[in-house]
């Protein structure tokens, strides 16, 4: 009894080992706030404005698939459907909702899908000019040229 007491005495007074977790500053919390704001004000401005990016933005295998499909396009590479459909998770969708969606993008007129002229068993898909069109004038209304900045002020709904 003596030897568990002696160890509750030690316990109650050995005080706690204090771990020094710094706050965030004023000014990072208020620029924080002020994002966190500016983005769900620009998905529902943003939404109306642009139907097929609104389409893609709603889900994460769209917003994925909108970003690869962009990315390709832009460094002028081909995308073939097998590959878009590993590079996105098996936690987003599976394979047979992706090849599902890809097939309703085409549809939708945001994307193509052609038959590679070096095998016809490849196919490669590519954004519609109208697609193309709409995400650079989203981009540019959403982004500035220096440092990719948020440009437009979207005010609260």
């Amino acid at each position: 009894m003596s030897l568990l007491f002696s160890f509750v005495k030690l316990i109650v007074i050995m005080p706690a080992k204090k771990t020094k977790k710094l706050l965030p500053s004023l000014k990072k919390v208020n620029i924080n706030l002020k994002r966190t704001s500016y983005l769900f004000n620009e998905f529902f401005v943003t939404s109306v404005k642009y139907k097929t990016l609104a389409d893609l933005r709603r889900d994460g295998k769209g917003w994925l698939l909108m970003n690869k499909l962009m990315e390709y396009h832009y460094a002028q590479k081909e995308l073939h459907v097998e590959d878009l459909v590993t590079m996105i998770p098996g936690k987003v969708c599976s394979r047979a909702t992706l090849l599902s969606y890809i097939t309703g993008c085409e549809v939708r007129k945001v994307l193509t899908k052609t038959s590679s002229p070096h095998d016809k068993r490849i196919k490669i898909v590519k954004p519609t000019p109208q697609f193309v069109d709409e995400f650079e004038r989203w981009s540019e209304e959403f982004y500035s040229d220096d440092n990719w900045e948020m440009k437009t002020d979207y005010k609260k709904l």
